[in-house]
């Protein structure tokens, strides 16, 4: 069975630790704890969170793991056990965070009801590091704390080339849209031999488009796919050019901010650095894992961590502003960190924004000549022959 202890730390706050044993008596022994320290020690059933959920078919998103860590803070500083302050608190949230059925059985430890429930890993390393300190409000607040400003950052560098690709998926969509409508009715009224209708370029543009897209979509399907197949040598090639150099700096930059802003809590908690980037690999994509690969190794042969960053996968910001971290102390270092997270996001900013405006240039463009064809081609001839008496 286990017991509830809630004692007087070192710095006089009020702490609570679960211990397993036969007895009451058997429980005192494990806390090894005088006895004045020793506020109350209680009896304590299992976790059952059976009638939660028959079943959780995703992790929770990052939204709902911050409103759960902040709320759970502050239960916990209200004074609340932080088994009863999970129970009622998974209680409420049970729309958002799913438990299946014995899930969270024997899972006692704030950390590890994280871990099972495939909280972010910072997270998970804070309240295990809170846990150890006796100061789990604070960390799990600053855990809440660093995913809502990983949000924020991801929201902020994505505004602008959002808005720019949606005016270009517009755009795509109207200069396939169009010929595929036109088309077809223009060829209907060039069958019929009593009507005279006056051609232009415009009008053969439209039923160009049309027969390429009717007849011959495999081979459009063919290159798109021969491009994703073949994408790393598709990238070498263009990568050169103004626009899509600007792409991969913006890839350069996210991966970055994505890496420090995973890194620097667990720095923060104490995490060494070959811990860190295992930490961060799981919740990496494949490409990012390759990377975090190699650093891991490089970091187990003796290198440091401005060594394994100064690599053509990481932006300049990165690769100059971590020269000299390992003779700064942990103070200094954090504020290296913080720098390098403002300085990627306003470059995130800048660069997300210059995208957006070419794309939305080129969404633009799209649409008018669209537009314009089908004025030209289309609906200019038919005034033509109605004008010449041929409908």
């Amino acid at each position: 069975m286990y017991f509830i202890a809630t004692i007087i730390s070192n710095n006089g706050e009020a702490i609570t630790k679960i211990v397993e044993a036969a007895t009451r008596d058997g429980a005192l022994n494990k806390l090894d704890c005088p006895a004045e320290r020793l506020v109350s020690l209680r009896k304590k059933a299992a976790f059952d969170f059976a009638n939660l959920s028959v079943k959780r078919k995703k992790k929770p998103n990052k939204e709902a793991q911050v409103i759960f860590l902040q709320i759970l803070s502050g239960l916990l500083r209200s004074g609340r056990s932080s088994q009863d302050a999970v129970r009622r608190l998974l209680g409420a949230m049970k729309s958002r965070i799913k438990v299946a059925k014995g899930e969270l059985t024997g899972k006692y430890e704030v950390s590890e009801i994280l871990e099972a429930l495939e909280f972010d890993s910072s997270a998970v390393i804070m309240a295990q590091v809170g846990e150890d300190t006796s100061n789990l409000p604070e960390m799990l607040s600053k855990a809440s704390q660093n995913i809502m400003n990983y949000l924020k950052i991801r929201e902020d560098m994505w505004k602008g080339v959002r808005t720019g690709g949606i005016y270009f998926t517009l755009g795509i969509a109207i200069f396939i849209g169009l010929p595929l409508f036109i088309a077809p009715e223009m060829t209907k009224l060039l069958a019929k031999k009593q009507i005279i209708l006056p051609i232009n370029i415009a009008t053969d543009i439209l039923l160009i488009l049309n027969h390429i897209y009717i007849n011959f979509w495999w081979a459009i399907l063919a290159a798109l796919g021969s491009i994703t197949v073949f994408n790393k040598v598709v990238w070498t090639f263009l990568k050169p050019f103004p626009f899509f150099r600007s792409i991969h700096e913006f890839q350069k930059n996210m991966r970055g901010l994505t890496f420090l802003v995973a890194y620097r809590p667990l720095y923060e908690a104490g995490i060494n650095t070959d811990r860190a980037l295992r930490l961060i690999r799981e919740n990496a994509g494949k490409s990012m894992r390759l990377i975090l690969d190699e650093m891991i190794k490089q970091i187990a042969l003796g290198a440091d961590i401005s060594d394994v960053l100064n690599t053509e996968h990481w932006p300049i910001a990165i690769r100059d502003g971590f020269i000299g971290f390992a003779g700064l102390d942990a103070e200094q270092r954090m504020v290296v960190i913080d720098q390098q997270i403002e300085t990627l996001s306003l470059d995130l900013k800048v660069v997300g924004r210059q995208i957006g405006s070419t794309f939305n240039m080129m969404g633009t463009v799209l649409i008018v000549l669209s537009i314009a064809s089908a004025a030209i081609g289309f609906y200019l001839p038919l005034l033509s022959m109605s004008s010449a008496g041929g409908l």
